[in-house]
């Protein structure tokens, strides 16, 4: 895995909180862990020792970061804006129905309903370059996943169309 220098990070950091115009402890992030655990933010405190992939908050001026490669960025909010979330949903998360968990979270803390929500799918990997194996395509069709999202190669791979199971 190639990384961009510690310091290129805190200054693109620095630009993006410029940018929004939120204090420097109020972008927050986590380590993601290609899992589904979604974390409610409550106060401005320093998460990124904390894993997860997922994170919503009630707070004001308060910015949600992740970060993704090849993985589906996915940015919510309510359509009257009291909440907003940002998660992280590589294969492995999405599978873990990620979204899902979000949506119930959000509900059980806010009481906001998941009809109530909106969200925005970010670049990612394409379908015509995500080669995957048996055992993904076994883990998406415990999510009753449809065939539709897997093309079948002549290796015995598939290409997966992450971001169209996603949606």
């Amino acid at each position: 895995t190639v990384m961009d220098a510690p310091a290129r990070v805190q200054e693109n950091l620095a630009r993006i909180r410029f940018q929004i115009g939120v204090a420097s402890d109020a972008l927050l992030s986590v380590t993601q862990v290609h899992g589904n655990e979604v974390l409610e933010v409550t106060a401005l405190e320093d998460l990124s020792e904390m894993s997860a992939d997922g994170l919503f908050t009630q707070l004001p001026n308060v910015a949600l970061a992740i970060r993704t490669a090849d993985c589906v960025p996915i940015l919510m909010t309510d359509k009257k804006a009291r909440v907003v979330a940002a998660l992280h949903a590589g294969w492995r998360s999405a599978v873990a129905d990620i979204m899902g968990v979000a949506l119930k979270k959000i509900q059980e803390a806010t009481g906001i309903k998941p009809e109530e929500m909106i969200a925005a799918i970010g670049p990612c990997i394409g379908k015509e370059n995500f080669e995957v194996g048996e055992d993904v395509k076994l883990s998406a069709s415990e999510l009753q996943a449809s065939e539709s999202f897997f093309t079948p190669k002549e290796n015995g791979k598939y290409l997966f169309d992450l971001r169209s199971f996603v949606k």
